[in-house]
């Protein structure tokens, strides 16, 4: 269906909104579907609920094209034309014989106006930022926090899974399993469909299929409940809203930290991660860790721990059940480098050991937020090592 938005000469959105209505109000922008059709499209044109066009005065809303505007805008070339200005298109109340005599605003804001052999005149050069993020992208971004270089131009690739799971978290649809499928094409991924498999099922089958084509730490970047096949992954697409602050930029996650100090000495490192009938098999720095204190208060127990004797981190994690003993989780519990962002923070995870199986299993304990930590560069003086996670 992407494909089938991607190759439409223009897509229509009608609007359930009124003249006056507020873009952000319209159910529109809350389906998990509409999210493909927001993407996809070269063209968009948005009407409101009695047909009348959101932006009378333009011909399309939305364009993406193959061929960017040059920079110096110089000279009025196909190339520089091909980006913004379709001029072998027509709105359904523009007449070529009205062109002569009316300025028509096109896409970037700008006013054309035409020569009587209907040549058009370009408009002074604007910056390339300007050109390329107009007014009305603005306002989607500003919608759907959507960053602008995707509605500018949006590629489908999985390693963009967690951005697209971040634009969906908020998003319904009809059908629990449609909010998983709604994001095959966004994702360029296929999966067979199942309805009746419920939503956690579906969006796992989504998450480990990005996780067979991407190499992407940023997948396990999440706050909320893990799924009931694999802990490493989440239940459904709210644990990656942008609600939760991380203490860097998502995008600038990479496991380097991990092995750049170690790769001379242990050639045999291996950054990757696999999904196996023992679990995800992963490479992490794992550090012990001292229960010292615990705390409770509305269901949420607070752990105090120290690693290896440096400073105290607090770990605030959501606990079922009746609390562990302090010796059972000195012997079980540890702590997980996964990787670090680029202002130097750590994507740090709380595992609960496995003592039973061999090689040990682990597990990701349910939304583990760490408040302070000891340094990257402490944390990660070990080396990393191969651990199962289920």
């Amino acid at each position: 269906m992407y494909n089938w938005y991607r190759n439409s000469q223009v897509c229509i959105v009608y609007l359930s909104i009124g003249a006056g209505g507020q873009l952000g109000d319209d159910p529109w922008f809350k389906r998990g579907w509409t999210l493909q059709e927001l993407l996809a499209p070269r063209k968009l044109k948005f009407f409101l609920k009695d047909w009348s066009k959101f932006r009378p005065r333009t011909r399309y809303d939305i364009v993406r094209q193959d061929v960017a505007p040059v920079e110096d805008g110089g000279t009025d070339t196909q190339e520089w034309r091909a980006g913004y200005f379709d001029g072998g298109t027509n709105s359904d109340d523009e007449d070529t014989a009205q062109w002569g005599t009316q300025p028509e605003v096109d896409n970037d804001g700008g006013n054309y106006e035409y020569l009587q052999d209907d040549t058009p005149v370009p408009p002074p050069p604007q910056p390339l930022s300007e050109i390329r993020t107009p007014e009305f992208l603005k306002m989607i971004n500003d919608i759907t926090h959507i960053d602008l270089c995707f509605l500018e131009n949006y590629e489908p690739h999985p390693i963009n899974a967690r951005d697209v799971f971040q634009w969906l978290s908020d998003r319904t649809t009809s059908r629990a399993e449609d909010k998983s499928y709604c994001l095959l094409g966004l994702l360029d991924i296929q999966i067979p469909i199942a309805y009746g498999e419920g939503e956690e099922r579906a969006f796992y089958r989504v998450q480990t299929e990005c996780a067979l084509r991407a190499d992407n730490r940023s997948l396990f970047l999440w706050s909320g409940c893990r799924s009931r096949w694999n802990s490493m992954f989440a239940s459904d697409p709210s644990a990656f809203s942008d609600k939760v602050q991380y203490p860097g930029n998502p995008w600038t996650l990479t496991s380097k930290c991990l092995f750049d100090r170690h790769c001379d000495r242990l050639p045999n490192l291996d950054p990757s991660f696999t999904l196996t009938n023992c679990g995800l098999r992963i490479m992490l720095t794992l550090h012990p860790v001292k229960l010292c204190e615990v705390s409770a208060e509305d269901g949420l127990h607070k752990y105090v721990f120290t690693i290896f004797n440096t400073a105290d981190t607090a770990v605030s994690l959501r606990w079922w059940g009746a609390l562990p003993a302090a010796d059972k989780v000195e012997a079980r519990w540890q702590l997980g480098v996964v990787a670090n962002f680029d202002n130097g923070a750590v994507f740090a995870i709380l595992l609960c050991k496995d003592m039973n199986q061999s090689p040990p299993r682990y597990t990701r304990l349910t939304s583990a937020v760490f408040e302070t930590l000891p340094d990257l560069e402490s944390l990660t003086r070990k080396p990393p090592r191969t651990v199962w996670i289920q």
